[in-house]
């Protein structure tokens, strides 16, 4: 077969099957009678767009009240507020003695800390010697300044019953957690 004669066979194919030049024709008829069989249309999808309007909104109410008894019936464990009151202890090891750090705690003055010759672990004497603050669960920003009030090491730390995080923006934070104890050393 020839290329003339496959283009006749598809313009066949395609006047047939109600296709002109392979573009759709229109499914509507033409002229007068066309008008007349697509007069309401445009009223009939107005209400079928209001009614599915309705019954988004409808859906929405539903979904939030879905939500709340959700909420409501299974409380997140996540929410709950940690009120468990931790013992934290503070220090900071230093070759320079000559350097003194001051704590501060979301911006409010803790304490000196104190300088120790090794890390303390929980239940360890040396404990004694270092900065003891209860603190209940939670996220907190710590700051250790020197005497200039210079920012020697900035930490935000997060602990709970079931989290302990730590970030450090500037030196660097040696934690450890056993129980409701923890000790945090902080380093620049």
């Amino acid at each position: 077969m020839t290329r003339a004669h496959l283009k006749i066979m598809f313009e066949g194919f395609f006047q047939h099957f109600g296709f002109g030049r392979g573009a759709f024709r229109s499914p509507y008829p033409e002229g007068i009678c066309a008008r007349k069989a697509t007069k309401g249309k445009g009223e009939r999808r107005r209400k079928s767009a209001e009614d599915n309007f309705e019954m988004g909104s409808k859906a929405k109410i539903l979904a939030v009240g879905f939500a709340f008894l959700l909420i409501a019936v299974f409380p997140s464990e996540g929410c709950q507020k940690d009120d468990t009151v931790y013992d934290c202890y503070f220090y900071t090891i230093n070759d320079t003695t000559d350097v003194q750090l001051s704590l501060y705690i979301d911006d409010e003055f803790k304490g000196e800390l104190p300088q120790l010759a090794s890390h303390p672990l929980c239940g360890d004497s040396v404990l004694v010697g270092t900065l003891h603050l209860q603190l209940t669960g939670g996220k907190y920003d710590m700051i250790a300044k020197d005497q200039t009030c210079e920012k020697r090491s900035i930490n935000t730390v997060k602990f709970n019953d079931k989290v302990f995080d730590t970030f450090s923006k500037v030196g660097f934070l040696y934690p450890e957690s056993v129980g409701t104890c923890v000790v945090l050393g902080l380093y620049f």
